[in-house]
């Protein structure tokens, strides 16, 4: 399955935040959308989802406009983790989680065993399941993170927009997210990851997509991507030193002059 995105531009309050962007996703493949805040990055996942109204261009899965595609279509082919982390509901997580496959079920009946098997796997893999029968309410932040990215990975949708998915995690599971994304890739998702963390996208993504302005300055490899240019040109820092290496430019960098 493939997702393409062909040149869109969203504006919200006659600000254009996405402009005349086109990119695409096929599944297996696990892709990185860089840049600063305020590039458009959650704006176009929201676009490419339906949830932010388009100005121009067309989102289409598998040569098929996104608009044809009806509600519950749109929910078993893309799944959705947003930057927002709050919950209100207090729902025991394995409930939240449940939601899930929502898209699945038939009306509000019971789950069926497919539907279980998947939030099992799905609260496995995010290391959710010693507290599935807690509310949601009563979790810390990162463990929260962690329960609703297991509702998107509930779906099992072919292809899985995350954003920002390892905010408020410790070290260990900001690696076993990147992980998880990566098998998910491997197994055949196709996966769009809105990350700032550098040097986790150079370590895990097959591309990456670096966007400014709410354009797209550079795409390809990480290698490719992570520059000094770019680290100077869209982030305004540089490397601490000169780097030797395309590893050393994920290292500590230093703030440069906004006149620069």
């Amino acid at each position: 399955m493939r997702l393409e995105v062909s040149n869109i531009t969203v504006q919200i309050h006659e600000h254009t935040i996405v402009n005349d962007l086109s990119m695409m996703l096929d599944q297996g493949e696990l892709v990185g959308l860089i840049g600063p805040n305020g590039a458009g990055k959650s704006t176009l996942l929201k676009a490419i989802i339906g949830a932010r109204k388009l100005s121009n261009g067309r989102v289409m899965i598998d040569g098929v406009p996104l608009e044809r595609l009806s509600v519950i279509e749109r929910a078993r082919n893309l799944s959705y983790l947003p930057q927002e982390r709050y919950v209100e509901w207090q729902l025991p997580v394995r409930a939240v989680v449940m939601l899930g496959r929502f898209p699945h079920r038939q009306g509000f009946g019971p789950p069926t065993p497919d539907c279980e098997v998947a939030v099992d796997r799905a609260l496995d893999a995010v290391d959710a399941t010693p507290f599935a029968l807690r509310s949601v309410t009563s979790l810390s932040g990162g463990e929260r993170a962690r329960v609703l990215l297991a509702r998107a990975l509930a779906v099992e949708a072919p292809l899985l927009m995350v954003d920002e998915p390892i905010t408020e995690l410790d070290p260990y599971h900001q690696i076993h997210v990147m992980e998880i994304l990566r098998n998910r890739a491997d197994e055949g998702t196709g996966v769009l990851a809105v990350l700032h963390d550098l040097a986790m996208a150079a370590r895990f993504m097959d591309r990456l997509i670096l966007m400014n302005y709410g354009g797209i300055v550079s795409t390809g490899k990480p290698t490719e991507v992570i520059n000094r240019a770019n680290l100077e040109n869209v982030y305004r820092v540089s490397p601490l030193n000169q780097p030797a290496s395309h590893e050393a430019l994920t290292s500590p960098w230093q703030k440069m002059d906004r006149n620069n």
